[in-house]
């Protein structure tokens, strides 16, 4: 009795049924079936269950009143861009040399800013005044530029109300 438990253990008695895969037609029409019925389904909801809410005045009214509410976003700066210039920069060791710059002013609100347009040229001589002064050597550095920006801005800021130029932006700054 004890050789027969032997014997199904190891697989010599009764052969286990092998699971048979369906055809690959069987397959197709059995996936084709379900995206019908997944379709009709999203069909009938949206067109016969889905209830879109009514319009009515007094939703249209908070609506109305809770947009009111809302903060305004702040106001838009008004950025002024300049021409591209080429400037004669301060002689090192007997060359000359030049910086082309392209920058923009951003401006507090527009009132500045139309006032930055009618001040354009003495805008534009002032940005030449300060680069005239910097040698090659302290421009080619990011402290430089940066010291360069703190000046034109405070320069700048004389020319229009205080605080009424809130940035600087150089568009193209070569040095040659």
């Amino acid at each position: 009795m004890a050789k027969d438990e032997g014997k199904d253990d190891h697989g010599g008695g009764a052969a286990k049924p092998k699971l048979k895969l369906p055809d690959t037609q069987t397959l197709l029409v059995l996936v084709n079936s379900l995206l019908v019925v997944v379709a009709l389904g999203t069909m009938v909801y949206t067109k016969l269950i889905y209830q879109r809410p009514v319009i009515v005045e007094e939703t249209e009214m908070k609506k109305a009143v809770e947009a009111i509410k809302k903060p305004e976003p702040p106001a838009e700066h008004a950025i002024i861009n300049f021409d591209q210039i080429t400037v004669n920069i301060a002689m090192t060791s007997g060359k000359a040399h030049y910086a082309t710059v392209a920058f923009a002013v951003e401006c507090r609100d527009s009132e500045i800013a139309n006032i930055v347009k009618v001040k354009k040229a003495l805008f534009t001589d002032r940005l030449i005044a300060a680069l005239g002064h910097r040698q090659l050597t302290e421009l080619n550095t990011i402290q430089g530029k940066l010291l360069l920006k703190t000046e034109i801005m405070r320069e700048f800021n004389t020319l229009a109300p205080v605080g009424g130029i809130t940035d600087m932006f150089f568009a193209n700054f070569i040095l040659q």
